[in-house]
């Protein structure tokens, strides 16, 4: 698993997750996301917008999150990304399959 910068803003419900040292080449809207993607193309970035939906806990509890790791697994037309996020003394897993023809490649073109 990737080390991953998190950063909440319950204000906005936008939950930030970012890869150490990553470079962002370019940033491309996904359903309610902004995915960021590196100069050659990898997924290096999610930004969730209106989080508490998207993952299913309150907007208190994101608040209480002290770390986060992000698997990216590439398939082809496919690239799906797994995040762990833990909030004080529980994990919460989610999966965002997302298809590569329409969004990623746009991002890199």
């Amino acid at each position: 698993m990737g080390e991953v910068k998190v950063d909440y803003d319950r204000q906005n419900d936008d939950l930030c997750l970012i890869k150490e040292k990553a470079y962002v080449g370019s940033s491309v809207m996904f359903r309610d996301m902004i995915l960021d993607i590196s100069r050659d193309g990898k997924l290096v970035g999610i930004e969730m917008l209106d989080a508490s939906n998207i993952i299913g806990v309150s907007k208190k509890d994101l608040e209480k999150t002290t770390q986060s790791d992000m698997q990216v697994f590439y398939k082809p037309n496919m690239v799906v990304v797994r995040v762990h996020l833990f909030i004080q003394n529980s994990e919460r897993e989610i999966s965002i399959p997302i298809a590569t023809e329409t969004t990623l490649k746009a991002a890199v073109s």
